[in-house]
């Protein structure tokens, strides 16, 4: 028994505070969301800035066997020696 229905106000408030809790989850899950796209967005504006600035180096799996150098520069470097270091 009821009379001034504090069980039913009760459940109410805890159905209320369930609803915001879960509003609150989908607020941060559209926040992060969001930042994901925008992350995404700026890396496709640098990758394509940064493919307009620098010459072309092939594909990715040639540049890890050549150390990133266009074959001109493969093979002007094949001779070359490095420095030797002065003693102090």
């Amino acid at each position: 028994m009821d009379l001034f229905g504090r069980r039913r106000r009760s459940i109410e408030a805890a159905q209320a505070s369930y609803q915001a809790s879960a509003a609150d989850l989908e607020n941060v899950r559209l926040v992060i969301t969001a930042e994901l796209a925008g992350d995404y967005f700026t890396l496709r504006q640098l990758d394509t800035e940064i493919g307009n600035s620098e010459p072309h180096r092939g594909d990715a799996s040639e540049g890890f066997a050549t150390g990133g150098f266009p074959p001109q520069r493969r093979r002007s470097l094949r001779g070359s020696t490095l420095p030797k270091k002065r003693r102090s």
